[in-house]
């Protein structure tokens, strides 16, 4: 039985959401420069019990783009001082999980 069931989550497609996340990497590595993603999830949106938006290489300060989570805006700015010279996006998720329109670029201060 455990067989079967490995064998149906190996071979089954993507989440939606491991998708858009990594569309939206994509899309950002080919662009220039070094980004970090601040990711803002609404009281609406899903989340699958096995994924998580923020994940990071094991280099994570070499890495092209950083997922980091929208925190409150002293510490949101922090991490804007520490990563000064990226670019800073702030991603919205909401029911439908995200796609590029949810990305805009983040402007440090309330709300």
């Amino acid at each position: 039985v455990l067989v079967i069931i490995l064998r149906i989550f190996s071979s089954a497609e993507p989440w939606p959401v491991s998708r858009q996340r990594a569309e939206l990497e994509s899309g950002l590595t080919r662009e220039p420069g070094r980004h970090v993603i601040l990711v803002r999830l609404s009281p609406a949106s899903y989340a699958y019990p096995h994924f998580a938006w923020v994940s990071n290489a094991s280099h994570i300060d070499d890495s092209k783009v950083i997922w980091a989570w929208d925190l409150d805006p002293d510490r949101n700015l922090e991490l804007c001082q520490y990563y000064r010279g990226r670019d800073i996006w702030l991603l919205e998720v909401g029911s439908a999980g995200a796609d590029r329109a949810g990305l805009r670029p983040y402007r440090p201060g309330p709300g």
